[in-house]
């Protein structure tokens, strides 16, 4: 094992490295979005930072206060931007991070891509604020998952805290050419009941085929569920994989999620359970 400093040094106003989300593209480029929470005018930003070949790490601001002299995103001094963040690389090296985005009190879910590739040495920005159709409480965009499809179109999931819910947000062009105002957001029919979201994020996934998988921790058996839209339709009820019996220690099962596919292309995961053991659950075809 090795050890780098990605940033942050050792004063006491820094505090970098926050809900941090880690990819590595085909060449083997590691990236990383990262939380700064750092005091003073320009803290509370999301930030993304890249090892070249050579071993050093660079880093970026995406989003947050003081930003756009970076080629970043602006927001204002009041903001909180960053948390949740979720990095995937395109298929051409593009990063993209969909995070959440606090202003006056406004929690939104946001998505920042960068056009140039990922050997580049400069990166500049474009953010967009996502799903804010009802928006309501404004409790959107936490505990987000994110993934890139091979044609790169995108799927998140993340939870509206307010009602207790569960939303998917999808486009059907590749991420790199879809507007705002081209994504899809919507709301399953399963209520999640808990706002907990840090450690019950919901999990997406999407198969070959197009199927999208949802992982979530729901109220009424306090358990782990999955759910799937195929051809234009969601289940009609989730899956249940594993409840909290009654009486039990309190550990809630199906919190601290993590999704997958297996080789069938069907859910996998690792999630906390009830005993406070780390289990494994698979669906497979016989």
């Amino acid at each position: 094992f090795s050890l780098d400093r990605v940033d942050g040094s050792n004063v006491t106003t820094n505090n970098v490295g926050q809900y941090s989300s880690a990819a590595v593209t085909s060449s083997d480029s590691i990236g990383v979005s990262y939380y700064d929470y750092s005091t003073g005018a320009t803290g509370q930003r999301l930030k993304f930072a890249k090892r070249t070949k050579t071993g050093a790490w660079r880093r970026y601001i995406v989003d947050g206060p003081g930003s756009a002299g970076a080629n970043g995103c602006t927001t204002t001094a009041s903001a909180t931007t960053g948390l949740f963040s979720r990095l995937k690389w395109t298929s051409t090296g593009r990063p993209v991070i969909v995070y959440q985005s606090q202003v006056s009190g406004v929690k939104s879910l946001r998505l920042a891509y960068a056009t140039e590739a990922e050997t580049s040495a400069t990166y500049t920005w474009t953010c967009l604020t996502l799903d804010t159709a009802l928006q309501g409480s404004n409790t959107r965009g936490e505990g987000i998952d994110f993934v890139l499809s091979s044609a790169d179109l995108p799927y998140i999931a993340h939870y509206d805290s307010g009602i207790g819910a569960l939303r998917v947000v999808t486009c059907a062009s590749a991420v790199l050419s879809c507007s705002a105002s081209n994504y899809t957001g919507e709301r399953p029919n399963y209520i999640i009941g808990t706002v907990q979201s840090i450690a019950s994020r919901p999990g997406i996934e999407v198969t070959p085929s197009g199927k999208i998988i949802v992982s979530f921790h729901g109220a009424a058996d306090q358990g782990l569920y999955y759910a799937s839209k195929e051809n234009g339709a969601w289940t009609s009820s989730p899956t249940l994989v594993e409840g909290t019996p009654a009486g039990s220690n309190g550990v809630l099962t199906g919190t601290h999620a993590v999704l997958m596919l297996n080789s069938a292309n069907e859910p996998a995961m690792f999630y906390r359970s009830y005993e406070n053991w780390i289990k494994y659950f698979s669906k497979e075809i016989h």
